[in-house]
């Protein structure tokens, strides 16, 4: 099977389940609200269907007391600093880019 026929079954198959997921939600809704019949064992069998197929969103709490440094903010430098600057890397005087519009 190529990889684009694999793709494309793995698209359908989830939405079939996506299907399948909402069909058990609204026959549950329908129970719920509008008293459609359903036996105790359709009721948890529907339950069983929908924890297999939704995740579970349960909160759980982090204990990582490590903080994630993902950059360093440079030091702003004033416009002395940066004149400086330019003067050390030319090895002659240069006038300053004016950075201040």
């Amino acid at each position: 099977m190529s990889v684009k026929a694999r793709r494309k079954y793995d698209i359908e198959r989830d939405v079939r389940d996506k299907i399948l997921v909402s069909r058990i939600i609204n026959r549950l809704q329908g129970h719920i609200l509008e008293g459609h019949e359903m036996s105790p064992t359709q009721i948890q069998a529907a339950q069983i269907l929908l924890k297999k197929a939704l995740p579970d969103l349960v909160y759980q709490e982090s204990h990582n007391t490590h903080e994630h440094v993902f950059a360093e903010v440079p030091k702003t430098a004033s416009m002395d600093e940066w004149k400086q600057l330019l003067v050390d890397r030319a090895g002659q005087r240069r006038p300053a880019p004016n950075l201040i519009s």
